[in-house]
């Protein structure tokens, strides 16, 4: 009787190539199954993969990105109403700052506001202490005229140099851009708010901005308002804005002269609702070689 056997060398054959090709697989995906640890890696200089020793490409890497950071802290309006300030609850001026003021928020900055709201029903000092918690390295500036306020809240106001006298006098305020040193990144007019107050203080102080730096101008509704200088005859700070715009796109050969010295320096400027903001212009290249 004939006896079936097995052909033990086919077996064997089948074999040996189902363990070379579970071999090649685990080399190509698992390739730390080397025992040395610097034949396979990532090139991070041309974001291609490296090839494993023998020729066998390394798998794809896994590129984590890290996530951007955010901000934790109270945005500019949070802080405005901490405070109690009318510059977010009867106006809405956060709109406004926070475009231009959150980017910079963390610079070390030089900073004049005009107006410390004696005049205001709560009291001064509600966006002193708004501009000092928002800019945690700023070197605050005041002007105010109200001399027996400025007495009465003193060792309330110890972190900012307070000026006292009109923002319409020019004499008054050569003084201070002597004694301050000028150098402001920042300036907020949120004074009497009285044509001539905002007219003056902007063709003046503009001159002690810093290239890029930003001059507001808030409350401009005064503009309309009789009480506050607004009367035919008389120029209004909406008119005068107005000249400057005419004044920024005369460009052209055999345009009429500007008619306010302070365009010159100007680049763009932006107004919202009731506050303009006036851009001065960066150093041009030839300037900054000196």
């Amino acid at each position: 009787m004939a006896v079936k056997t097995f052909n033990i060398v086919s077996v064997s054959a089948v074999l040996a190539i189902f363990l070379l090709f579970t071999t090649l697989w685990n080399l190509q995906a698992r390739p730390e199954y080397f025992s040395d640890g610097s034949t396979h890696h990532y090139s991070q200089e041309n974001g291609t993969n490296a090839t494993l020793e023998g020729g066998l490409p390394s798998p794809s890497p896994v590129v984590i990105e890290k996530p951007e950071p955010t901000e934790t802290r109270p945005s500019w309006r949070e802080v405005a109403f901490k405070y109690g300030t009318d510059k977010v609850t009867v106006h809405h001026y956060q709109y406004m700052y926070e475009k231009y003021l959150q980017p910079i928020r963390d610079r070390p900055l030089k900073m004049l506001e005009i107006g410390l709201g004696c005049n205001m029903g709560y009291g001064p000092g509600h966006s002193y202490h708004t501009w000092l918690e928002f800019f945690p390295n700023v070197d605050m500036y005041y002007i105010e005229y109200d001399a027996a306020c400025v007495e009465k809240w003193a060792a309330n106001i110890t972190d900012a140099k307070v000026f006292t006298g009109d923002q319409a006098d020019t004499t008054f305020l050569h003084e201070f851009m002597a004694q301050s040193g000028g150098g402001f990144d920042i300036i907020v007019d949120d004074g009497g708010h009285t044509m001539q107050q905002q007219i003056v203080s902007l063709n003046t102080l503009f001159d002690i901005v810093l290239p890029g730096g930003i001059y507001f101008c808030e409350d401009l509704a005064t503009s309309y308002d009789p009480s506050f200088g607004a009367v035919p005859g008389e120029k209004t700070m909406m008119q005068m804005i107005s000249e400057l715009l005419h004044d920024l796109n005369k460009n052209l050969g055999g345009a009429p002269p500007m008619t306010n010295a302070v365009s010159r320096d100007m680049r763009s400027i932006e107004c919202g609702e009731e506050i303009c903001a006036f851009f001065k212009k960066e150093l041009e290249i030839t300037e900054l070689r000196g």
